[in-house]
Parts: C-alpha cells; sequence; structure tokens
C-alpha cells in the first residue's frame, strides 16, 4: 500500500520460444530440382572431317540482298583461295554490277582482299606484310595489266632498304616517293621516250630496247647540317644540261640555282675523264654568305653530279624491273 523505490522484475516464462529472424535462410528450401527432359527421337549425329570443313552443302553458299550479292567458299575450295566474294549492283534485278569485293586466305602471295570497280575499270588488291618487295597495295586497270601502263604501287616503306612509300606509273612517266632516307631523298620523278624498234638476235639481254629516259627529277628534305646555298632542294637530269635548285634560306625570299651543260661526247663510262670548260657551268647565288666556288671545286661536283646521275638512272631501271 505504500510507495517503494524497488523496479518491477519481468518474468520469463518456463517453456523455450523460438525467436525467427527474417535474416536467417531456411536451407530446407534449397533444393535442387531437375527438368527430366524427354529422349531425343533422332539418333546422333556424325559429321565427317571433310564435310564438317566445306562449310556449307556443296562448299557454296549465296546469299541475295537487295541489290547485292554474297557468295560464301569453303577453305581451299577456290584455286585461289577465295572466300567471300560480294557483288554490288546498281538495280534490283541485278543485271547492272558496279562493284565486286574478293576476300582471300592462306595465299602465297599475301593478297587478302581485291575490288572491282566496274564504273572506272580499275583494280585495287591488298597484301599483307611478308609479300617479297613488300608491297602493300596495288591499283590497275582492267584492260591494261602489262608492265607499261597505268598503274599505282604502295609499299611498306619500313620493310625497304631505299624506303619506298609509293609508285605512280604511266606509259611515260614514273613518280615515286620515299620515306626516311638517309640522303633525304623523298621524291623522284622520270619521264620515258617512246621506244625503238629494234631487230636484235633472241638471245640479246632486255636492256637493248629499254625506254629511252629523257628526264629525271629528284627533291631533298632540308640536311640540316648544310647552309641552304650547298643543300641541294630540286636537280633535274636531261640529256644535256643538269640543273639544280637549292633550298631557301630562312632570312632569304628566294634560291640559289646551278646549271651544268652536258657535252654530247660525255657518256656514263667516261664521266670520271671528261674535260671541263667554265663557259658549261652558270650560277646564280643568293646573300652574302654565298660561297664562290674554284673551278677545281665546281670539276669535281660535276663529276659528282654525273656519278649520281648514272645511280638514278640505275634506280629507275631496278624500279621499272620491280613492276615486270
Amino acid at each position: 500500500m505504500f510507495p517503494t523505490n524497488e523496479k518491477p522484475v519481468l518474468l520469463l516464462p518456463d517453456e523455450d520460444i523460438d525467436i525467427e529472424f527474417e535474416d536467417e535462410v531456411d536451407n530446407s528450401a534449397e533444393i535442387e530440382k531437375h527438368l527430366d527432359m524427354p529422349r531425343s527421337w533422332v539418333e546422333p549425329l556424325h559429321i565427317s572431317l571433310n564435310d564438317f570443313q566445306m562449310r556449307y552443302p556443296g562448299g557454296k553458299k549465296t546469299i541475295f540482298y537487295k541489290k547485292a550479292k554474297l557468295e560464301k567458299f569453303a577453305l581451299y575450295l577456290m584455286p585461289d583461295g577465295l572466300v567471300n566474294r560480294v557483288s554490288i549492283y546498281e538495280d534490283t534485278g541485278l543485271s547492272n554490277l558496279i562493284q565486286v569485293n574478293e576476300y582471300f586466305l592462306n595465299r602465297a602471295d599475301r593478297l587478302h582482299t581485291r575490288e572491282y570497280d566496274h564504273c572506272k575499270c580499275w583494280v585495287h588488291e591488298y597484301f599483307h606484310e611478308g609479300r617479297p618487295r613488300c608491297l602493300k597495295e596495288h591499283l590497275y586497270k582492267f584492260n591494261s595489266t602489262s608492265p607499261e601502263s597505268e598503274r599505282t604501287m604502295i609499299f611498306y616503306h619500313n620493310a625497304r632498304v631505299d624506303g619506298l612509300e609509293m609508285r605512280k606509273e604511266t606509259p611515260t612517266e614514273m613518280t615515286e616517293n620515299f620515306v626516311g632516307r638517309e640522303d633525304f631523298l623523298f621524291y623522284r620523278f622520270t619521264e620515258f621516250g617512246r621506244r625503238q624498234h629494234v631487230f636484235a638476235p633472241q638471245n640479246m639481254p632486255d636492256t637493248v630496247n629499254d625506254r629511252p629516259i629523257i628526264k629525271i627529277i629528284e627533291k631533298f628534305h632540308r640536311n640540316p647540317n648544310k647552309v641552304a646555298n650547298d643543300d641541294i632542294f630540286i636537280r633535274t637530269f636531261t640529256e644535256n644540261k643538269i640543273s639544280i635548285v637549292y633550298h631557301t634560306d630562312d632570312k632569304c625570299i628566294t634560291y640559289s640555282t646551278r646549271d651544268f651543260l652536258k657535252l654530247s661526247t660525255w657518256t656514263d663510262k667516261n664521266a670520271p675523264n671528261i674535260g671541263w670548260n667554265p663557259e658549261l657551268h652558270t650560277s646564280f647565288q643568293v646573300g652574302p654568305s654565298a660561297s664562290i666556288k674554284k673551278e677545281v671545286d665546281l670539276y669535281q661536283f660535276l663529276r659528282q653530279m654525273l656519278n649520281e646521275e648514272v645511280q638514278s638512272r640505275d634506280a629507275v631501271r631496278k624500279s621499272e624491273l620491280e613492276v615486270c
């Protein structure tokens, strides 16, 4: 009846009470269940290795699309290594052919793609690395596949000793571009004359009837180790003249030039023993720092240019052999 400071005591029942928590997982519910499927009504399939490698019935398959046709071939079925051919047409009736793309595998010549442009009559071929002479791309005409016809050749220049990157050729001209050469050469243009018909025995070498070289133009990058008036930018070799254009100095607005006349008695064999005449030389020097060369220096320089002309002609002949 009287107030007291004692707290009430909570008494637990004697029976055990199971307390369930939501986080606990019931392991009894995780029972793996399998779906029993009926047995197959077909016999096990047995495909021979030859049939498996054929990939398609008969080794060929054709799929038609709108204005296009896709042809697939099994490996090594076609003698040229063809595995896919895509034909593109102008109309839905597949009658006017525009372009054909062919894809190859495992060819010895490293060819992997060939494109036919039937509108412009051009063929564009692509090659993997590892081909002799490091050819990367080749463009030529349908109806003119001879060595001296119009064509463009692109190379893996990093794999070539001469650094050749591209070569364009026509029946009368050949243009070559170079990359990363030690002599700073990056451009060579060659103009050919008409080949003369020569009657000679069959055992005579092919060089007897080579196309005559009329002109060779070479361009060089700037050499930082030389002054501009002594650093050749363009040099031109013709039958009767050697023309040289030097690089332009940073402080000048024009360039120096030098010309040598060639006598008809000079040949590739007697180039080291040519005669000298001051009238054979003309020059234009820019700037007060231009060096005046002595007659002996000019003579030695002329002999050097004649020897390099012979080397340039030999390089052009080697390029012609690569196309053949």
